[in-house]
């Protein structure tokens, strides 16, 4: 079923949405507590001239709600419970239970739905809970749950339990802060270090070292010796060159003698 809602609904949307919901929670729920209105034809034309009075109401709830907050905003409950070993609760802590003391103790009704808790409380000491009295106004109450000694107790304990995380956390900041101090030293004394080679030591351009004249004399001896060899071999090669020819010639005489006994023969 679709219904536009007339004031906001905790989940589902806030004064003047268009929202779907089960045929029997509107009928039973909404409808009866003006929470909403069906979304007809009608209702949805006129619903743009309701939205001003919307928002003025709504401008009115958030004053109220404020007001509730400027009252229980930081203040503190008691609520009693028989409890077993351990501070465990026999029967537990409702929003209920915790908005009928808020009544009791500041004469202020708030509906039960507005509390924020997740499960009900089971254990004896603090709890810290919170109340949506609108969208942005959400105050914190401490919910003491015991009797007086098991809150003090509760308390001492959470206490030293916050002076431990304290001091644990500024131990933590410390040690950064010194490793910090440690770093910049370390890397402060490594640029020193390499101002004072760079002093030291200068850069430098090495000259190219020149062969002595020791180094070189055995040098052009090699050089000379293999000039000589070169000489020596041309004219060996030269004599080879007149063998070969005389070798071709002599080849060339023993084959002619062949050729014309061989045409004789022929003849013959």
């Amino acid at each position: 079923m679709q219904v536009i809602l007339i004031e906001d609904l905790a989940g589902k949307g806030v004064a003047g949405d268009t929202i779907k919901v089960a045929n029997g929670y509107a009928r039973n729920y909404l409808l009866p507590r003006g929470i909403a209105i069906p979304a007809t034809e009608t209702n949805l034309k006129t619903l743009e001239h309701r939205r001003a009075k919307i928002a003025e109401r709504k401008d009115q709830d958030r004053g109220k709600a404020q007001e509730i907050s400027d009252v229980i905003d930081n203040t503190s409950i008691t609520l009693q419970g028989k409890s077993g070993k351990g501070g465990r609760l026999f029967g537990a802590i409702t929003t209920q239970d915790i908005v009928n003391e808020i009544n009791s103790v500041h004469n202020i009704y708030i509906d039960k739905r507005k509390v924020i808790l997740d499960s009900p409380i089971k254990q004896v000491g603090v709890h810290t809970v919170h109340i949506r009295l609108f969208t942005d106004v959400i105050p914190a109450i401490r919910v003491l749950v015991g009797t007086p000694e098991e809150i003090a107790a509760a308390e001492e304990a959470t206490r030293i339990a916050a002076e431990k995380a304290a001091a644990r956390a500024q131990a933590e900041a410390e040690a950064a802060a010194r490793a910090e101090e440690e770093a910049a030293a370390a890397l402060a004394a490594a640029d020193a270090a390499s101002d004072l080679a760079e002093e030291e030591f200068p850069d430098f351009e090495t000259p190219a070292e020149e062969p002595n004249e020791a180094d070189k004399a055995p040098a052009e001896e090699e050089v000379a010796e293999v000039e000589e060899t070169t000489e020596e071999e041309a004219p060996a090669e030269e004599e080879t060159t007149e063998l070969d020819k005389e070798e071709d010639s002599s080849d060339a005489g023993t084959d002619e003698p062949g050729e014309e006994t061989g045409t004789n023969t022929e003849d013959a």
